[in-house]
């Protein structure tokens, strides 16, 4: 029987969290390449942790601050791959990378290429499912309503998806 995750209950239960209220100041140091407002951050780590995902696709890397945020949050036993679209970045994203600790270099896999071109080489692959999903690439509507079709597929039972920047 295919088990169904009570966002709701999830989303309340973080929300109401010690940790989700006290760690904002932390997230924002720890995790200061990210984009994300403070509040967001620790959202979306907590987010990760309580439905205890091992896999993570990030959708827009740009400098790597949330995909650090999702790398310790995801742990040890846990992987995530993260793409960028824009090649002029990858130095600067390996440089940020090569600074995290050993564990969270060795959970993150970079891929230089379009969510698009990703998703028509990963169809030959069967087996690829993801726990949480980041969408964050291509801020127009058609590019972000592909991303969540294409992201959607490749979504384990129970995966989160989450799409930042939905009002633009």
């Amino acid at each position: 029987m295919l088990h169904y995750r009570n966002i709701d209950e999830i989303i309340d239960k973080i929300l109401n969290l010690d940790e989700f209220i006290s760690n904002q100041d932390y997230f924002e140091k720890k995790f200061s390449n990210s984009l994300l407002q403070n509040q967001a951050k620790v959202f979306i780590y907590y987010l990760i942790k309580s439905i205890k995902a091992k896999s993570a696709l990030e959708i827009g890397t740009y400098m790597a601050g949330t995909t650090k945020l999702i790398s310790e949050a995801i742990g040890n036993d846990g992987f995530v791959i993260s793409l960028e679209s824009n090649k002029e970045r990858e130095k600067s994203i390996l440089k940020e990378i090569e600074t995290w600790d050993t564990k969270s270099q060795e959970n993150t896999k970079l891929i230089i290429t379009t969510s698009n071109d990703f998703f028509n080489i990963s169809k030959f692959y069967e087996k690829i499912w993801f726990d949480f999903i980041f969408v964050d690439g291509d801020h127009t509507y058609t590019g972000a309503l592909n991303d969540l079709l294409n992201a959607s597929r490749y979504a384990a039972p129970g995966a989160i998806i989450v799409v930042d920047d939905a009002v633009q």
